[in-house]
């Protein structure tokens, strides 16, 4: 019954697609914790404070501290105080970081083309545009009804 609904099917394979990818970044990584990566991927583009990345990541503060403790003492991020704000640092990747969160991209993406091998190539790239697609529309539907 649950695959008549798209998003009962969502959801099963979201699990699926997350186990699998635990147990790729555990093994070809070393990373025990999913969420250290997410950090990685945001602190890849931008530099943010610790408050700004437990809001993005959805995870709480002490959480996020950490993760962010683990991921500095592996050189891959370090805190720098925010020359704007004295009371926060800025959560900067380094070099090396940059490097593992590209290493780590490629091999995700390559693995859900792997979890997805019952799929051609067509049917793979349409599954993504649709997606995208499907994201982008529940991204601007509204999170509260408008009730007048």
């Amino acid at each position: 019954m649950f695959e008549e609904s798209i998003f009962f099917l969502c959801q099963k394979l979201v699990f699926i697609a997350k186990n699998h990818f635990k147990q790729m970044v555990s093994t070809q990584f070393g990373f025990s914790d999913g969420r250290e990566i997410g950090i990685l991927f945001v602190a890849m583009d931008t530099q943010l404070s610790q408050t700004e990345i437990a809001n993005i990541m959805e995870i709480d503060k002490n959480t996020t501290r950490f993760l962010i403790d683990s991921l500095e003492s592996r050189g891959l991020l370090e805190r720098r105080k925010n020359p704007t704000n004295r009371k926060e640092n800025l959560i900067i990747i380094t070099e090396e970081g940059k490097k593992q969160a590209k290493k780590i991209f490629s091999a995700t993406l390559q693995h859900e083309r792997n979890l997805l091998n019952a799929l051609s190539d067509e049917e793979f790239a349409a599954l993504h545009r649709l997606l995208a697609k499907f994201y982008q529309s529940a991204m601007l539907f509204p999170t509260q009804p408008n009730h007048k």
